[in-house]
């Protein structure tokens, strides 16, 4: 998994450098770059910390404790993907760089990125239990699918309701600090998973097992509403420019005085 991280590492680098060097068009989109390299720079970061953590892994010499050790960096390397993706659609909304078509196919491998991230997440927390522990799982198994349940029913009915125009730099503020915090917790966790004695993992508990299943899945649950309200649509480019406008003008009327706004 290091050198797919190092090439991703390298596309994120490369559109942090698109976004910071190449020149605005006339009109609007400054603030649509903005949103594109905030979500990039967190990109990366992510991408690096999973990167380290698989230098880690590649040293260890207890199989349990190595696989949970790469669940939780799949996840992180996996969340660094679908930020990379979906700051990409920023960046091309920005710059005018593609067409209604094409913009609404890649929003449809953003959606699909996110959800697999979920997905994938929930049947790795079910079959890591499953595996280190003999005997079933029920209990564990239908929470973790009810939690999910709740997790994507309340976001999606949210999404489907009219929102306002002015919304995003809240939405990507919102998903910036979430993915900062996922990232924090990750590593913390992943660092106490390494930390533990071997002889932990001889024979694991099931409290341990329990435990790092509900680390698998806990972060792409939490961090799924705010990925999914960040993803921009065919009209945001509009909404964003409207919202560009407003506070232009708003701007505007403050600094005029009321003398010269009566002359007009």
């Amino acid at each position: 998994m290091v050198p797919l991280t190092g090439v991703l590492a390298g596309f994120m680098f490369s559109a942090i450098v698109v976004l910071i060097t190449v020149n605005r068009p006339t009109g609007t989109g400054r603030t649509e770059a903005f949103f594109a390299l905030r979500l990039q720079v967190i990109a990366l970061m992510t991408a690096v910390v999973a990167a380290s953590s698989n230098i880690n892994i590649a040293g260890e010499k207890v199989c349990l404790r190595a696989r949970t050790e790469w669940v939780l960096s799949a996840g992180m390397l996996w969340t660094a993907v679908t930020l990379m993706s979906i700051s990409l659609i920023w960046l091309l909304v920005a710059y005018y760089w593609t067409s209604p078509e094409v913009l609404r196919l890649l929003i449809g491998a953003a959606y699909f990125v996110l959800f697999g991230r979920l997905v994938g997440a929930l049947l790795s927390a079910n079959s890591y239990v499953s595996d280190l522990l003999p005997g079933s799982h029920v209990a564990f198994h239908a929470a973790t699918w009810i939690a999910t349940v709740l997790a994507v029913c309340p976001t999606l009915m949210l999404a489907s309701r009219t929102q306002r125009p002015h919304a995003w730099e809240t939405r990507i503020t919102a998903c910036s600090r979430a993915a900062i915090t996922y990232l924090v917790l990750s590593f913390v966790g992943f660092d106490l998973v390494a930390a533990t004695e071997a002889t932990h993992w001889s024979t694991p508990t099931k409290p341990l097992v329990y435990l790092c299943g509900v680390l698998t899945l806990l972060p792409a649950l939490l961090l799924f509403p705010f990925i999914f309200r960040s993803i921009p649509h065919p009209t945001a480019q509009n909404e964003t420019a409207g919202s560009d406008l407003h506070d232009s003008g708003h701007r505007q009327c403050r600094t005029e005085s009321p003398g010269r706004l009566r002359e007009r």
